[in-house]
């Protein structure tokens, strides 16, 4: 307790607290005393265990020694620390005045610890064990701790075993005593690893307990870009400390710091948290901005977050604050969240590093999902930062490290429907230099990863950059300046079409980019640097192939669109294969996909298409268009077709060690066939050329597309109902190319049309077929007594025409004019003879007309065991030998297919 009198201090002393008391004190009008004198408190005592204490407005009390466990705290006035070694213990605080520590301009030089120990209780919507701020309430904390150095890199690899490390830059600030932690360098995020400094001579730093782990510190460098995988090395240990009670860990209830809306101005530097977060309870985590609304001027800096039950740094309907220089390590749940809701702006996350997030346990969820185990907010897949839009600022920051999560993830899933507009703002996206490494995957590491869990279990994990489904329009956003390394699933996936990658460079990764829907430009993939720390990567899901670029199906069409990108050496010295870009599967496509300006260095293979899985089985599955023929070799443009596409007929030859068509890209068009109801028979719009090649197709929602060679007569098989919608016809050049045309004749049952193009002016009308030839732009010819409507469609310099149908008059015959969906439209007398099967045996069946034909053999588990035939027949009848199809005894399923109409016949193998 301070003295009344000060007449045995030194006068220095004496002096220095006058000066201390006197700037305090100027123009703010308080009355100020000390914690220590009673007369400072109502009652002439100081406050004693669990005594519920109020600061009231106007008064400022000046925090000279530590507290007892106090009940509650409540700040009307002022709390300022005096700079002198004090803890301060409460059941919970709130600030409705001052709570300061320090100064900007002089900080806090000595230790100062708080400490929240109370019990799980709800006060006032706050819960328990919280420090909050609210009506006019302030922060100011600044440490002197603030000018220590918050993180660095390696300089050197380092071995298992080593009690010395080297960093890239000068340990400002870091003391003997100092508690530190280095990043992991393989692939699992439990190899970071927790270090008290012992020594420090310039930048090397000596440590205890040696090393477990392998850390990685050497720059590399490929195609004149540098490739940086040196270990992160952050300081823990800060002089001003926020923690929770010792038996927080135990309870699972921490403290937890909440800014509510009115606040005072929030600026704090140079505060270690620990012992934080409430796991299981909403909006309970280490440092919280809650609905608080423009928080201009705000910041949290220089600081660390360690030991965390709950999320580090959240920002919830908040705008404007700054987050920098902060690490958040060992932390539960998602480690820095920008923007919770969606409608979160301007937030600026700088120089950041999260290592080690780890997945809290999944009873623990602050937003459990009912019923099927995950969460509305995506805690089955921690990220090191996960938020629900990109128009927050995010430069320089680093995740080390991600149990079974993500680096960087780009959310919407479960957002609310409100905030989807805030995706259409026309605002740069800000995504400059970030890196993500170590992020992990369910299962050990060289697992094959055959279930869907390894690769989606809600939503996906082991990714480095990973963004699902946004509104963003006619919006192109750009992520410049990524690299993610030694992720165990892709260093990056995106599920969105208006995304440019700039610049990324990924590396050691099981696959470099996943799925990816977004252009790809001026970017490297490396399959296997120098880094081997780790041992081996993932294999793919289907475990045969390793990718640079892979793509799935999904359910739908994948759009990749790589421009100026290297790969070199995808797995170097990995028997598995090894592929540049592999398709799996990929369907069609709503506009067209390529390649150009591609590099494939190493034993690589440029290419591979799968045959794998329901998609990789379907005649009308992947094509690709080498724009330049950089990737395949070919030195033009060139489409590249599935191995069981229908367009085999055109290609120019097979390559069988790509599993691949290729086809001349010259005169190549896609029609895109919109607005069909989800009630309409599946073979409604079938289109065939006037040789009866039935055109490749891929239904999308509401939308199918075809994807065929221009300048040609085509059929379209099936009219659907139009009733009062726009009945509308897109078509695109793929190389983009003026004056390509293609003239499809279109069942139309009714009196009468009227054709818009794509700005809803009339296109020209004629009167014969033969004036429709001699056309050069959008026009058509409408036969009512043939019910058929004749539409040229041609292509302008964008390479791109649409025109809308309307019906004018009355309808003339059914919905659909389809023949019925059976197997009589296009097979008849089909049979297996004899059957149980002899060495004679056969399967014979009759055309109606030409067809891409599929003829397999399934076992009684479905598993696919022989491909009987594979291609083009010709009408009339037909016989296959069936000898030897199967060799154990035993009943399968001979499955003959065209299209999506299958007829299953039984066989018996004696």
């Amino acid at each position: 307790m301070r003295p009344e009198s000060t007449s045995c201090k030194p006068a220095l002393s004496l002096f220095a607290n006058l000066l201390f008391i006197l700037l305090i004190s100027v123009g703010t009008g308080y009355a100020q005393t000390y914690w220590s004198n009673p007369s400072s408190w109502p009652n002439g005592k100081v406050p004693s265990t669990n005594e519920n204490v109020i600061i009231s407005n106007g008064k400022t009390i000046i925090l000279d020694t530590s507290t007892p466990n106090l009940g509650s705290l409540i700040v009307n006035g002022k709390l300022i620390f005096e700079d002198s070694d004090v803890t301060l213990t409460a059941r919970w605080i709130m600030v409705h005045g001052l709570l300061q520590i320090g100064t900007k301009e002089n900080p806090f030089q000595s230790k100062a610890t708080i400490t929240l120990n109370g019990p799980e209780e709800d006060v006032n919507t706050m819960g328990g064990r919280f420090l909050t701020t609210m009506m006019g309430g302030s922060l100011e904390i600044h440490g002197a701790s603030a000018s220590k150095l918050s993180w660095g890199q390696l300089e050197g690899n380092l071995e298992v075993g080593a009690t010395s490390l080297t960093l890239n830059l000068e340990p400002k600030g870091w003391q003997i005593g100092d508690k530190i932690a280095i990043a992991p360098s393989g692939y699992e995020p439990y190899e970071a690893e927790e270090l008290t400094i012992t020594g420090i001579n310039g930048n090397s730093i000596s440590f205890t307990p040696a090393l477990q782990y392998a850390h990685y510190g050497e720059l590399q460098e490929y195609e004149g870009k540098i490739l940086d995988e040196r270990a992160e090395v952050a300081m823990l240990t800060r002089n001003v400390r926020i923690q929770g009670a010792d038996d927080s860990p135990e309870l699972r209830f921490g403290a937890h710091i909440m800014v509510m809306v009115d606040s005072g101005p929030i600026r704090v530097e140079g505060v270690e948290f620990t012992k934080t977060g409430q796991p299981g309870k909403e909006a309970r985590y280490n440092f919280h901005w809650h609905l608080a609304g423009d928080r201009e001027g705000d910041y949290i800096k220089n600081s660390s977050i360690h030991h965390g039950m709950q999320r580090a740094v959240v920002l919830h309907q908040t705008d404007n604050v700054l987050v920098e220089n902060v690490v958040a390590y060992n932390i539960q749940n998602h480690a820095f969240v920008p923007a919770e809701d969606g409608n979160e702006l301007n937030n600026t996350f700088k120089n950041n590093l999260a290592m080690l997030v780890r997945r809290p346990d999944k009873d623990f969820f602050a937003f459990p999902r009912e019923g099927n185990g995950g969460s509305s907010q995506g805690e089955q897949r921690v990220g090191g930062f996960w938020m629900r839009n990109p128009h927050n600022n995010l430069i320089g920051n680093h995740v080390a490290g991600s149990e079974r999560g993500t680096g960087f993830f780009f959310d919407t899933r479960s957002r609310g429907k409100e905030f989807r507009d805030y995706d259409l703002l026309p605002r740069e996206i800000v995504f400059n230099d970030n890196v993500a490494h170590s992020c992990s995957v369910p299962g050990n590491l060289g697992n094959e990863g055959i279930s869907n869990t390894a690769l989606y279990g809600q939503v996906g994990h082991g990714h480095g950059f990973f963004m699902t489904t946004f509104h963003n329009g006619d919006l192109m956003w750009t992520f410049n300046n990524f690299t993610g390394y030694k992720n165990a699933m892709s260093g990056a996936w995106t599920e969105i079409t208006n995304v440019t990658l700039d610049n990324f460079i990924l590396a050691d990764n099981a696959i470099g980019l996943l799925s990816s829907e977004s252009y790809v430009q001026n970017s490297l993939v490396i399959g296997k640097s120098k880094n081997e720390i780790g041992g081996k990567n993932r294999h793919l899901r289907h475990g045969d192939r390793r990718a640079g670029y892979y793509s799935i199906a999904q359910g739908g069409s994948k759009e990749p669109k790589l421009s100026n990108v290297t790969f070199i050496d995808i797995n170097k010295d990995v028997e598995e294969g090894k592929v540049a870009a592999a398709i799996i599967g990929h369907g069609g496509h709503k506009e067209y996909n390529f390649f150009e300006n591609i590099q494939v260095k190493g034993e690589t293979l440029p290419l591979w298409m799968s045959t794998r899985g329901s998609k990789g089985k379907n005649e009308n599955s992947s094509i690709l268009l080498d724009k330049d023929g950089s990737l395949t070799g070919y030195n033009r443009p060139v489409l590249i077709a599935h191995p069981y596409s229908s367009f085999a007929n055109d290609a120019i030859e097979y390559r069988e060690e790509w599993q691949a068509y290729i086809l001349e890209a010259e005169g190549a068009m896609q029609l895109k066939m919109a607005d069909i109801g989800f009630d309409l028979p599946q073979e409604v719009a079938l289109i065939r050329d006037y040789d009866q090649h039935r055109i490749p197709k891929m239904q999308r929602a509401k939308q199918r597309y075809y994807s065929f060679f221009g300048n040609q007569r085509y059929t379209i098989l099936g009219q659907w109902e139009i009733d009062d919608r726009r009945n509308l016809l897109e078509l695109r050049s793929v190389l983009e190319k003026e004056g390509e045309w293609a003239i499809f004749k279109h069942p139309f049952p009714y009196t009468g049309v009227e054709v818009l193009d794509e700005d809803d002016f009339p296109i020209t009308k004629v009167d014969t077929l033969k004036d429709l030839d001699n056309e050069l732009a959008n026009s058509y010819y409408f036969n009512e007594d043939e019910g058929a409507l004749y539409i040229k469609m041609v292509t302008d310099e964008t390479g791109y025409s649409k025109v809308n149908l309307i019906p004018k008059g009355e309808k003339t015959g059914n919905n659909y004019g389809l023949p019925d969906n059976s197997p009589d439209l296009y097979f008849r007398d089909i049979t297996v003879y004899p059957n149980p099967l002899t060495s004679s045996s056969v399967l014979q069946y009759t055309l109606n007309q030409k067809e891409f034909l599929s003829v397999e053999v399934f076992d009684m588990l479905g598993r696919k065991t022989k491909q009987l035939f594979l291609g083009e027949r010709d009408s009339g009848n037909h016989t296959l030998s069936l000898e030897n199809v199967v060799v154990q005894s035993g009943v399968y399923i001979l499955n003959v297919r065209v299209d999506d109409i299958s007829v299953p016949i039984k066989i018996i193998k004696p």
